[in-house]
């Protein structure tokens, strides 16, 4: 069996292999490059080629240039009828059903929604960070998608992680929050601090009143006084009357 890309494929290779027991019947991969996939199959050098690409209009006319079209050779694609076993085994892929049609030409290919294996790609952020960047990273994600899923069409294949517990990678609690329509408003993200900071302020204006308070009450009972000892005291001389003597 021919393989584009064997190299970077070789968990898959191993996946499908032990699902189907392949070693048993002795079956080898052969690493094949795109140019070659055509002469290869055709001199029977392989049986069938497998191929890991997205599904995109760009890849799937790349795949379909592979073929030359005055050939009587027409692509087939073959069901992967294990893909589950093969997903709950190697959590990393996942049984996905090809629509009818994906692989255009004379005529649809499939002829009807084909289980396959799909290899998904997982954007990961560390579990320490906060959930309100991974919350603001998300809503940014899912905007471009919206906004440019019409230009690149691959776009549309952006979807959320699995939120079940035992997901093969857990979703960030930010993102959670994104997907769910969770999140928080700056008021609310802020509510707690805002609260404690406005006791905190209330607390100190009122220790400052008492403290105002008192400093001026102990500055008029000081003013009613006699200057003794050393203290400084402006005294105010009033000059003699003619009754003075």
């Amino acid at each position: 069996m021919g393989l584009i890309g064997l190299t970077m494929n070789q968990q898959l290779v191993a996946a499908i292999a032990k699902a189907y027991d392949l070693d048993r019947t002795k079956v080898v991969f052969k690493d094949t490059a795109p140019k070659d996939a055509a002469q290869t199959l055709q001199s029977k050098q392989v049986q069938a080629l497998l191929v890991v690409m997205p599904v995109s209009e760009k890849y799937l006319g790349m795949l379909r240039d592979i073929f030359p079209r005055s050939a009587k050779l027409k692509p087939g694609l073959i069901l992967l009828d294990l893909a589950g076993a093969v997903a709950a085994s190697a959590r990393a892929y996942e049984s996905y059903d090809l629509p009818k049609g994906t692989f255009r030409g004379s005529l649809p290919i499939p002829d009807d929604d084909l289980t396959t294996l799909r290899v998904p790609l997982y954007l990961v952020a560390n579990k320490k960070l906060s959930s309100t960047v991974v919350t603001a990273l998300a809503k940014a994600i899912m905007d471009v998608r919206r906004d440019l899923v019409g230009e690149y069409p691959l776009l549309a294949q952006i979807a959320p992680a699995s939120a079940d517990k035992d997901a093969y990678i857990p979703i960030h609690p930010g993102a959670a929050a994104y997907f769910d329509g969770e999140e928080q408003s700056s008021l609310d993200k802020y509510a707690d601090k805002l609260f404690y900071l406005s006791m905190l302020l209330g607390f100190l204006a009122s220790a400052l009143a008492a403290a105002w308070k008192s400093m001026t009450r102990d500055a008029s009972v000081a003013a009613d006084r006699p200057c003794y000892g050393s203290s400084a005291c402006w005294i105010k001389l009033r000059p003699p009357t003619a009754n003075s003597s």
